[in-house]
């Protein structure tokens, strides 16, 4: 919804007025109805009874936000809009709120994130394996992670596309916004430079997408609901697959509406020429891909208004649901049923009843072998050049687990007791060839800083020097260890905790201060994804689906990236079609409380109830 909106645009009337407040938000008929600057097909669309809001989870930040969606889109500024929803705000007479202010706290205290209760009697892997055998109507909601394994390019890496395009764009105000449907109206161009690297044709299906194929054959596969665009799916043979983002697998005429094949624009897309519709000569043809302003396709709504009450099974893989609608999938099925996460690292927002970290590939073939499918994963092999390997995976419990933490602690420990010796022993040196005066001054100034106090009257922390050659990097190091290096082979994994279990090519860490599971902080990583060239790596949607911000860099990405908020700055999330409710970044939390302290900072909020107090 944010994407949709623009401040500079709508923010005031041409009379200067604002529009009217619906007198009571609970009621669908006291909100507009009509939106101006909108074709009726677009209002129809919009409360179209196949939109998101049929199968979307739904509560009281739900319904205030699609309130507030329909009170801008009507011209109501935003400042009334927070005012409506919120009275104890009193936004609306404060003189130091700005209206783009007001809307970012509209999108905060609306965009509180679904929550999933997990479910207490899953939590093994042999459970995960119970659960793919028995059930009937699983659903699989797949990301780019599926793809890794197949050489799709990728977009952030130091030569990646997206520096590519940089370079041969340089007008083009973020990489993403050639996904973007008004810069495509525009300059199709960067689009098409882009088109050839993940055209229909040119990469075969992983192992995941054969095995989900596989579960199909078997009748246990309810729906695949896919982002990816980059049509692997049907090229696997799945046919109950929903493309959510759309796909390559047809085109049309921005301006006449015809319709194309993917081989009507390969010779274009090959030579990176932007198509042009021979009917109408001028009307440039687009994939049917959903750009960043387009709503989802009515299918997709209408498919997930049914599924939601049919899956026994569902199963997110390589993705990091962080882009809206798709993302709520997991949220809208009965909490009852029991999920599955399938990814490099977890998701901070949803809480899978089981986790198993890691390449997917790896991860399902071990699921493959331990469901008895041991026949279609040598198949597969033979069809793919790879020796006859049947064997388990070796399971490190969590117990061993802890033990290996353990040794590491004091592996550590000794290192930091042997730094210190080699400190003394260079200090003592250094202290024999001084004299008497210049040691018991710099005793002095030692015993001076060790008093000094800070603002609170509390001894400052001390803190423990470091050789030049000791690096920030040599730290993090010994804080964060990867999970995935204390694998003893490619043929074991780990139990890291009750119900997540680490395999090769897992992005999560332990924290040795505090042994806890862990993802990277964000400034390190950051500085990894400009590096990231070296592994040639992208930084996508949350683990192989990453779509950046908050993930490590891991996949190559197969959906289009999600582009720049005019109001937020990257790391907030991104969103995809008009039909979504407002969402943003869903680790930012504001509670009325805080909001009402950034109106009057010169005054403290007291708390509206016991609630806020707490």
């Amino acid at each position: 919804f944010w994407m949709m909106v623009n401040i500079d645009s709508s923010m005031d009337r041409d009379d200067g007025s604002c529009a009217s407040l619906p007198s009571d938000p609970s009621r669908d008929d006291s909100l507009p109805s009509k939106v101006s600057n909108r074709s009726d097909s677009e209002d129809e669309q919009s409360s179209s009874p196949t939109g998101s809001e049929k199968w979307m989870p739904q509560d009281d930040n739900s319904r205030k936000g699609m309130h507030a969606m329909m009170m801008y889109r009507s011209g109501i500024r935003p400042k009334e809009i927070l005012s409506f929803l919120f009275p104890s705000l009193e936004a609306a007479s404060n003189p130091t709120l700005s209206e783009s202010a007001a809307l970012k706290i509209i999108s905060e205290l609306v965009d509180r994130p679904p929550k999933r209760v997990k479910l207490p009697q899953y939590n093994t892997f042999q459970d995960a394996v119970e659960l793919f055998r028995k059930s009937k109507r699983i659903l699989i909601l797949t990301g780019a992670g599926v793809s890794v394994s197949c050489g799709i390019p990728d977009f952030r890496s130091k030569d990646g596309i997206y520096a590519r395009l940089h370079e041969s764009f340089p007008d083009l105000p973020d990489p993403s916004a050639m996904f973007d449907i008004q810069y495509f109206r525009r300059n199709p161009k960067p689009f098409y430079d882009f088109a050839k690297e993940i055209f229909p044709g040119m990469f075969e299906p992983s192992f995941s997408h054969k095995l989900i194929a596989q579960l199909e054959k078997k009748e246990k596969l309810l729906r695949n609901y896919t982002q990816n665009i980059d049509t692997l799916e049907k090229v696997a043979g799945i046919e109950r697959v929903i493309e959510c983002h759309g796909s390559f697998s047809s085109a049309t005429c921005l301006s006449c509406k015809a319709t194309y094949t993917p081989e009507d624009i390969r010779e274009n897309v090959m030579q990176k020429k932007v198509a042009f519709c021979p009917s109408c000569s001028d009307g440039v043809i687009k994939p049917d891909i959903v750009f960043f302003g387009e709503d989802l396709h009515a299918d997709f709504h209408t498919q997930m208004a049914i599924d939601k009450h049919e899956a026994d099974l569902v199963v997110v893989i390589g993705s990091s649901l962080k882009v809206r609608p798709v993302s709520l999938i997991p949220f809208a099925v009965s909490p009852d049923v029991p999920q599955i996460l399938i990814n490099r690292e977890p998701i901070n927002h949803y809480t899978a009843d089981i986790e198993l970290l890691g390449n997917c590939d790896d991860i399902l073939r071990e699921m493959a072998m331990q469901m008895g499918e041991e026949e279609f994963v040598l198949d597969y092999d033979e069809k793919h050049g790879k020796g006859a390997n049947t064997s388990r995976k070796t399971l490190i419990p969590r117990e061993e687990f802890d033990r290996i933490i353990d040794r590491i602690d004091e592996e550590q420990q000794k290192d930091l007791d042997n730094d210190d010796e080699e400190e003394e022993e260079v200090k003592k040196e250094k202290n024999e060839e001084k004299s008497k005066e210049e040691i018991m001054k710099e005793n002095e100034n030692e015993e001076k800083k060790e008093e000094e106090r800070d603002e609170d009257g509390e001894p400052k922390m001390k803190r423990r020097k470091m050789e030049s050659n000791q690096s920030l990097s040599a730290l993090y190091s010994r804080k964060f260890v990867s999970v995935e290096t204390l694998l003893p082979d490619a043929d074991t994994f780990i139990q890291a905790s009750t119900n997540q279990f680490v395999f090769r090519g897992a992005e999560i860490y332990i924290d040795m201060d505090c042994r806890i599971l862990s993802q990277l902080p964000r400034s390190r990583y950051e500085s990894k994804m400009e590096s990231s060239s070296d592994s040639g790596s992208s930084c996508c949607d949350h683990g192989q689906d990453s779509e950046g911000d908050r993930s490590l860099p891991s996949s190559p990405y197969s959906e289009p990236p999600r582009s720049p908020s005019p109001l937020f700055d990257a790391s907030t999330d991104r969103y995809r079609s008009s039909s979504c409710t407002p969402s943003l970044d869903t680790q930012s939390l504001v509670s009325p409380s805080i909001i009402r302290s950034s109106l009057n900072p010169y005054s403290l909020p007291s708390p509206d109830s016991p609630e806020e107090a707490q």
